[in-house]
């Protein structure tokens, strides 16, 4: 377990290993050079589990790498529009080493959506998986229109075929951009965090090294590699150590627990409305002998579902903090006692200093006061794209400072609770949805003069989003509404529910209450 010391006056740091100073692709390729033999990934096909080991695993990185290269070079970026699959994680260790950005998009997004994002980034090459859920996403990269065109192929065009050996792989420094993880802004435009290699090379392999997992354990986690979740803090964390991943390429509760049970997986990583799936599909029995560890993490944990799912698995049920712009930055961790695992997010990990800073002053609070929590490091997003420094968001300080939006309390031995929100995202079974960027679709809509998107408590998914509409005259059809907002957004960031007010609740500056929209919707459920 990771250790916390005081750092400085302001502020708390975790104490660790050293930074490992490299680039994603050295690391993986040193890894992968040691492990050789070992199983590096594991994923279900007809109803076998298939396994691919790390000597290979280098051989088809490297020849990804080298069909990349005839396509763009070191610093360009290259857009992904996939589900998980193996061929996911071929194209992001390929593009590294490669010295390319990877620009990792969700296959929910509609066209104009992924439009935005890589004219945004500037992407060269977009490569698409196979369609999903009858969303063709080939013909929809093809069918972008942007200026200049990027190259659009199948993903397997680049990660299949024979072995090609790459021209000389660049010597890729740690600070070197590896990936722009867009994440909806407050704006409503959704902003790139710029993450470098070295965050990649380090955050996920921190992490695990702190839980107590070693080399040998079989990890596994449906979470979209799309987000930083499923990609650099769970599938590298395993990968880059030298640990076997088992790929998931989507989550369905009982097909999770019977590939668990077969590939004998020690180590499972989700949130918590996949935990609660889970126990439903099993009836809190889930006979998985060889399960030691669940981590949690995405959204707000349940103390009761955190007792629950340790009952019933018979694990180390563990928390984990973190958001795209900061990966893996806190969590508990084994052997901590059970009231930290229940109502904490534990203490910061290796490499990063935390405050918790006055809403008003920006000072920095005592133990046991509310505030921000703020977050700072080599780990830490320093800027998004498009800003150097000196054009800092104002979610980065001067002081180098992250600010979360996130509202904590420390106690004196670093032990971290969150309190709430102080943005208004809504997050919804563990994606991020920003009010600000659905408000901005539906007043597209003729009918409509104002929105207000708020979140809605939900059993399944902890929060959905909910609109208020003012409407320029007559009222529209809520079915109208939501046909409108999903040819404009992906389905999770669709309104669950349509309310016709005639006025809104304003602060004497003219700004939407919407604290008080919020209070209506729980006043109405009791």
């Amino acid at each position: 377990m990771n250790s916390v010391s005081s750092h400085s006056r302001d502020g708390r740091a975790g104490t660790g290993p050293a930074l490992v100073e490299t680039s994603v692709g050295a690391r993986f390729a040193e890894t992968a050079r040691r492990r050789g033999n070992a199983t590096a990934l594991l994923w279900e096909q007809d109803g076998k589990v298939h396994r691919l080991d790390f000597a290979t695993m280098l051989d088809r990185v490297e020849s990804t790498a080298a069909r990349l290269q005839q396509l763009a070079d070191p610093g360009d970026r290259v857009a992904l529009w996939a589900a998980n699959s193996v061929d996911w994680i071929l194209a992001e260790y390929g593009a590294a080493a490669a010295g390319m950005a990877l620009v990792p998009m969700n296959p929910a997004l509609t066209r104009a959506e992924a439009a935005h994002i890589v004219t945004d980034a500037g992407a060269r090459v977009v490569l698409a998986g196979p369609p999903w859920r009858g969303h063709n996403l080939l013909e929809s990269a093809e069918a972008l229109t942007i200026t200049p065109p990027p190259a659009v192929l199948p993903i397997e065009a680049v990660t299949r075929g024979d072995r090609i050996t790459p021209s000389a792989l660049p010597d890729v420094p740690p600070e070197a951009v590896l990936r722009i993880q867009y994440t909806s802004g407050t704006t409503g435009a959704p902003k790139g965090a710029v993450l470098t290699h070295l965050i990649g090379a380090n955050v996920g392999p921190l992490s695990h090294l702190a839980m107590g997992l070693d080399e040998d354990e079989i990890v596994c986690s449906p979470l979209p590699f799309h987000h930083v979740g499923g990609s650099v803090c769970t599938s590298s964390a395993a990968l880059l150590r030298g640990s076997a991943f088992v790929v998931l390429p989507s989550f369905d509760p009982a097909g999770t627990l019977a590939l668990l049970r077969r590939a004998e997986v020690t180590y499972f990583g989700g949130v918590p409305t996949m935990f609660i799936s889970m126990l439903e599909a099993c009836g809190d029995s889930p006979d998985l002998p060889r399960l030691k560890w669940m981590m949690l993490g995405g959204s707000d944990s349940a103390p009761e579902l955190i007792s629950r799912v340790e009952r019933a698995f018979g694990v180390e049920i563990l928390n984990g903090y973190g958001q795209s712009e900061a990966p893996s930055s806190l969590q508990t961790n084994a052997g901590d006692p059970a009231w930290v695992k229940a109502a904490t997010i534990g203490r910061v990990n290796p490499h990063r200093e935390i405050r918790i800073a006055d809403i008003g002053t920006g000072q920095s609070l005592g133990p046991g006061e509310t505030g921000e929590l703020c977050l700072r490091g080599r780990l830490t997003m320093s800027r998004y794209w498009h800003e150097d420094e000196t054009q800092r968001s104002a979610a980065v300080d001067e002081e180098g400072w992250l600010h979360t939006g996130d509202l904590a309390e420390m106690d004196a031995d670093g032990i971290v609770r969150l309190r709430g929100r102080l943005r208004e995202l809504i997050i919804r079974g563990g994606e991020n949805i920003y009010p600000a960027e659905v408000e901005a679709a539906l007043i597209q809509h003729p009918a409509v003069a104002e929105a207000a998107v708020v979140a809605a408590p939900d059993e399944k998914w902890g929060q959905v989003p909910v609109a208020f509409i003012r409407p320029v005259a007559t009222a529209p059809d809520p079915a109208a509404l939501e046909e409108f907002a999903r040819e404009r957004l992906a389905g999770f960031k669709v309104p669950r529910a349509w309310h016709i007010v005639d006025t809104f609740p304003l602060t004497p500056s003219g700004k939407v209450r919407k604290v008080l929209l919020a209070q209506q919707l729980l006043d109405k459920d009791r």
